[in-house]
């Protein structure tokens, strides 16, 4: 087990400081297409990954960059900021206005600020996100095959919905989009190896950083590090940092925050292996791709064990379905076999279907459909430390607790912890909405997924239980979907069937105060244009509030771009002045009780690693200590 120590801070948190794009990807030469470096026109370099330089459009030399490739960074505590300055920005005849004044007067958001320290924090540490100030961004993309021998404006307006169509058509004029570098009319016809970019106001999420320690003399690192050499670095993420740039999230992503926060590593990190965004825990990053490949081969291969902690709603695993468990004779040999009915959640042939309890006629019928695909269950059984299967019920397994002392550094469990039950469920994995990410347990034309879960400790008070989480395979969200499919979600979880403010009632306050005081800050024309329980920025914009803001006037002649659009900001025009990045915060959820606790590595040659981290936040009970 490796002790976490942490890497100081270059920078007080109440500093700003400044950040450049970390990652200059190399373009590769595309269907003839120059390198940008090369081109007359310079856009935005690193693929949609950096700040656009451009040409004036009156003049024959290149704009100053120096502000336009800058974004500030802010590291603050986590409260709710004071909402004094709303009222000046509230109507007089609003019919909020009284509310305004009771709701959000100084004292009461004191005392709110009282009460969430008092629930998110402990005597040692203080909660803190980071924070990226809004600044321009270029993003860029070569045309795909769909786009070719299409009107510009309309493969914007079909593809892209954030704005209306007459958004799309100003910024084409106005040369926020551009085509190769060049300014172009509406009615572009794309080529083949075309290059479009967009140049917008960017506006970042906040993310959650590794918890302060109060009393501390110096400021501590962002992200908790583990384990550092010439060849790896394996970081605690943060719940809420996405392990890459992705969707709205650039400099906020745990590759630029440690390049930012070490420049030394800026342009040497690559990633071995994925972590949702909602999940916090152990990330491995290899500063060199040799070893990169090396390390993932590993994973591809199954020459690792991973390890996860997971706190879900109930007594598990008492509302598993109990026509999906497989039933095991006594009388016969395969008791107590070493032999499981499934592997990496594919059935191994040794045991018939039919040992399967099926009850239920449903379940009958998803088997023997599944068992015709892959034989890949559903099917849950239950065996001991050693792998052997015992003639167990669920009852039996809740009030077996494993203590996690007992386990090994490769994963396995010691000779003290092999009494200790464990439930194994194969159960496919399927993404059923690959744009929105949403995926789905239990579907026939699945892919085989296989998880092993143990019972740590059950907490009384929140009608939640601690468990240990060994994924034998690695599918999209597979812990989160078989979790659910066993009656048991992930507790906050709200993709999955958890209630995001699961046992925090307090949260739950704060984040309705978020949503109040931003649609206060609101610019909408038509509060039935909101969906419920969206933010501002999860609404496209709308086509008053684009000619609200061509209405200030077109670009000027010596106005420069960058200056345009930040004028011009839908966005930054619905806040109207105010800062809602806290507030959108705390509306979002703040990750999930999902960590990855330990990975263990070996390819039997020259790779041997495993690694652990602290127990989170939320895996520490008053009345269990480990």
């Amino acid at each position: 087990m490796e002790t976490v120590c942490s890497k100081p801070e270059k920078k007080s948190s109440n500093v700003q400081s400044t950040i450049t794009c970390p990652f200059e990807r190399p373009v590769k030469k595309k269907r003839g297409l120059k390198p940008r470096s090369k081109r007359k026109l310079q856009k935005a370099k690193g693929g949609g990954l950096g700040l656009g330089l451009y040409h004036d459009r009156n003049k024959d030399e290149h704009i100053d960059d120096d502000i336009q490739r800058r974004s500030y960074v802010e590291i603050l505590p986590l409260k709710l900021p004071p909402s004094t300055m709303l009222s000046s920005f509230s109507s007089p005849s609003s019919k909020n206005e009284s509310r305004t004044s009771l709701l959000s007067s100084p004292h009461e958001t004191e005392n709110l600020n009282h009460d969430l320290c008092e629930s998110i924090t402990s005597r040692t540490t203080m909660k803190r996100i980071r924070v990226v100030r809004p600044y321009p961004f270029t993003f860029a993309t070569f045309a795909k095959a769909r786009w070719v021998n299409k009107r510009l404006i309309d493969v914007y307006h079909e593809e892209f919905g954030s704005y209306p169509r007459c958004y799309y058509e100003n910024s084409i004029k106005e040369g926020r989009i551009r085509v190769s570098g060049k300014i172009v009319k509406c009615e572009y016809i794309i080529k083949g190896g075309d290059e479009l970019s967009h140049t917008v106001h960017r506006h970042e999420p906040a993310v959650g950083i590794s918890d302060r320690t109060k009393g501390c003399s110096i400021d501590q690192g962002i992200i908790n590090i583990i384990h550092e050499n010439e060849n790896v670095l394996v970081v605690d993420k943060p719940a809420t940092v996405p392990v890459h740039p992705c969707g709205g999230y650039n400099f906020n992503s745990l590759s630029c925050i440690l390049a930012h926060d070490r420049p030394d590593l800026s342009g040497n990190l690559h990633n071995v292996h994925r972590l949702d965004r909602l999940t916090s825990g152990l990330t491995i990053l290899a500063k060199n791709t040799h070893i990169a490949k090396k390390l993932s081969k590993c994973i591809t291969d199954r020459s690792c064990c991973k390890v996860y902690l997971a706190r879900v709603q109930g007594k598990f695993p008492l509302y598993a379905p109990i026509e999906y468990q497989y039933s095991v004779d006594s009388n016969i040999s395969a008791y107590n076999s070493c032999s499981p009915p499934y592997e990496c959640g594919e059935a191994t042939g040794e045991f018939p279907l039919q040992n399967v309890v099926s009850s239920n006629t449903n379940a009958t019928k998803a088997i023997e459909e599944v068992g015709k695909n892959h034989l890949a269950g559903p099917c849950f059984w239950i065996t001991n430390g050693e792998g052997m299967i015992q003639h167990k019920k669920l009852g039996d397994m809740f009030k077996s607790k494993f203590d996690i002392k007992h386990l090994n550094g490769d994963g396995t469990v010691s000779s003290e912890g092999i009494n200790a039950l464990w439930l194994h469920l194969a159960c496919t994995c399927k993404i059923v909405n690959h744009k929105n990410g949403v995926c789905e347990a239990g579907c026939p034309n699945g892919k085989p997924a296989q998880t092993s879960f143990a019972i740590v400790h059950y907490d009384e008070a929140s009608d939640s239980s601690l468990i240990l989480v060994k994924p034998v395979t690695g599918r999209t969200h597979q812990i989160r979907l078989h979790t659910q499919f066993l009656k048991h979600p992930i507790a906050n979880d709200s993709c999955y069937g958890g209630d995001i403010w699961y046992g925090n009632p307090l949260g739950a306050s704060y984040c309705k105060e978020s949503k109040r005081r931003m649609d206060e800050m609101d610019q909408l024309t038509e509060q039935s244009e909101k969906p419920k329980n969206a933010i501002s920025t999860d609404i496209p914009a709308s086509q008053d509030e684009v000619q609200r803001m061509s209405d200030l006037g077109k670009r000027g002649k010596e106005e420069t771009l960058l200056s345009f659009i930040q004028r011009s900001c839908v966005w930054c025009a619905r806040s109207k002045g105010g800062d809602r990045t806290m507030l959108e915060y705390f509306v979002r959820s703040q990750g999930i009780w999902l960590h990855a606790f330990q990975y263990s590595l070996s390819n039997n040659a020259d790779i041997k690693m495993s690694h652990r981290t602290n127990l989170p936040s939320w895996g520490v009970f008053n009345d269990y200590h480990n």
